[in-house]
């Protein structure tokens, strides 16, 4: 199967497209249409020049269009290209990059001189503010990001699927279901996982995902997120928590209710469905085997019999958990940073999950390429010094997530009267 990636930056975001086919003449002719949308025609050198900056206007969207119709049926994902491209002003400029060989540091500061044309913000800045305060991660990883659009991760050819997760591929193994790279019960329309067997997406289903959900109702319910069934409610041992047309907090007994609420005050809710903390661990660890390009799960071989619950850990390295409202969206993104080169001082993987108003930033455990026991307090020191970026804007709350014991979930919610309100 021959694959060729073609990469859109746009201001504030940006677009990965992957195309795929087992015939090289078809793909070729693919792309050079795709080619001929960026490019002009050298006269003096009879060669046609790509141009990487585009300006969205009528010329371009009516040749983008022509393109979209003339392949979409064999690659229906570029109905998700020309709606990222549509959603432009007229006149924005983008940048197309005909590969993906850039680095992370390239691809942002290209995304702050889309911002310098687009909206007026100074370059010069916004690239110095980055290179000081990102330092670290630029020199030792690279960065991606995964559910600002629409991905199919693996081999859309069900006969030739390898499950991520257990090796095993038809017909010892069936790929029936629809695999959510990111539990679809957390928001995730976007991402979805060709590579995963019924037998595994059914299992962890059951054993582990369930218990990041418990964990997340509460905001599930707050932010009206979407699951498979449409909006939720959060039924606890002695509360019912709904959003339809506002929010709703119910309880059993009167004894559970604020007896002042005159003042400010708090409500303990109480969950009906204990917890493990190691399970909301192996399942943020899940999301991030995921979404990884395939060449990269031979480091994590040992990650991922810990997951499937064959290796029994007692220590992880803690969970930075932040609460901010700067890059909220309903839509759960990954952003992933991998290690690229050999400083074993730092872990070789590490993740971020953004869901709602809350970021997740954990370690990936047990990687082939890590040398040191990063649940270790002096080397867990040396990933916070790297990461520090974090810890320069946000509250951040360092927390431990090795119990493997199902316990008692319990939430304390703390409500402040508007004394403005008559």
């Amino acid at each position: 199967m021959l694959k060729y990636c073609v990469e859109f930056v746009l201001t504030g975001r940006r677009f990965e497209f992957e195309v795929r086919s087992s015939k090289k003449e078809y793909l070729d002719e693919f792309l050079h249409d795709l080619f001929s949308i960026f490019s002009t025609y050298d006269e003096e050198k009879d060669i046609h020049v790509i141009n990487g900056i585009t300006q969205n206007n009528i010329e371009f969207r009516e040749a983008l269009l022509s393109f979209v119709n003339k392949y979409v049926i064999d690659f229906p994902e570029l109905n998700a290209l020309q709606a990222q491209l549509n959603s432009l002003s007229e006149g924005d400029i983008f940048i197309f990059i005909p590969s993906n060989k850039y680095s992370f540091k390239d691809r942002t500061i290209m995304g702050f001189y889309l911002k310098s044309q687009n909206k007026g913000q100074d370059f010069e800045k916004l690239k110095n503010d980055f290179e000081v305060n990102f330092k670290n991660i630029i020199d030792n990883y690279e960065v991606l990001t995964f559910g600002e659009y629409r991905r199919n991760i693996g081999n859309k050819n069900k006969s030739q699927r390898i499950c991520r997760f257990c090796k095993k591929k038809s017909p010892d193994v069936t790929f029936k279901s629809k695999a959510h790279a990111i539990s679809e019960a957390i928001g995730n329309k976007t991402l979805i996982l060709f590579d995963e067997c019924d037998s595994c997406n059914k299992r962890f289903s059951e054993c582990i995902e369930g218990d990041i959900i418990e964990y997340l109702s509460l905001y599930r319910v707050f932010f009206s997120i979407k699951g498979k069934d449409g909006l939720k409610r959060y039924n606890g041992k002695n509360f019912t928590l709904l959003n339809d047309d506002g929010l709703k907090l119910t309880f059993d007994s009167l004894d559970d209710r604020p007896k002042n609420p005159k003042e400010n005050y708090e409500v303990k809710l109480q969950s009906q469905n204990p917890i493990s903390l190691q399970n909301i661990y192996k399942t943020l660890c899940k999301y991030f085997l995921s979404v990884i390009d395939d060449k990269e799960l031979g480091y994590f071989e040992n990650t991922i019999e810990w997951i499937n619950g064959n290796v029994e850990i007692e220590k992880l390295p803690q969970i930075i958990e932040i609460t901010t409202y700067e890059h909220f969206g309903l839509q759960p993104q990954l952003i992933t940073y991998i290690r690229n080169n050999d400083n074993e001082n730092i872990p070789y993987a590490v993740c971020e999950l953004q869901f709602t108003c809350l970021k997740k930033i954990f370690i990936i455990p047990f990687s082939d390429k890590d040398k040191v026991d990063f649940s270790q307090s002096e080397n867990y020191e040396k990933f916070k010094k790297t990461f520090n970026h974090y810890e320069k804007q946000y509250n951040c709350a360092y927390n431990d997530f090795s119990n493997n014991k199902k316990r008692e979930f319990n939430l304390t919610l703390n409500f402040e009267v508007n004394k403005n309100d008559s």
